[in-house]
């Protein structure tokens, strides 16, 4: 299966990627154009795409030809981002991907990587998360994103 993973340079995504490939899926990995961290990903099985979030025309194009989509790209706060930084990478990039799956008709899977900032814990938990664990009020507009891309 050919797999587009968003974020592929991140700890996460890096890891994903190698995994797939490891695995006998061709991937299609987005990274930022301005990325340093293209080692993390393998040389082989991989196609790299550099395209910014926030062209929504390039990040629709990213869609063509894969089965299943990896969304783990975002913008983190420690990026010191504004609230419209967050709408523009975090929001309106999922609601493009998700359009172009949708248009695509060929999407078999969309994982969608949402954030421990919805699901507030202290220590260590053995059991799984669960809708019912939810934060209902998200502090900050990371967490508000991150939420807007779990409703979309």
């Amino acid at each position: 299966m050919r797999v587009l993973v968003t974020g592929a340079t991140g700890t996460i995504g890096a890891n994903v990627v190698r995994r797939l490939v490891a695995e006998g899926h061709e991937v299609r990995a987005q990274v930022r154009p301005e990325s340093r961290r293209l080692g993390r990903i393998p040389a082989s099985g991989v196609e790299i795409r550099a395209v910014d979030l926030r062209d929504r025309e390039g990040l629709g194009s990213l869609v063509d030809g894969v089965a299943g989509i990896v969304h783990l790209a975002a913008l983190v706060p420690r990026t010191g981002a504004d609230a419209m930084g967050y709408v523009d990478f975090n929001v309106a990039a999922t609601a493009v991907l998700l359009e172009a799956s949708r248009r695509s008709g060929r999407i078999e899977r969309f994982v969608y990587a949402s954030s421990t900032v919805l699901y507030p814990q202290e220590g260590f938990r053995a059991e799984p998360f669960l809708e019912r664990d939810k934060k209902i009020r998200p502090v900050g507009m990371y967490a508000v994103s991150k939420l807007a891309g779990e409703l979309l």
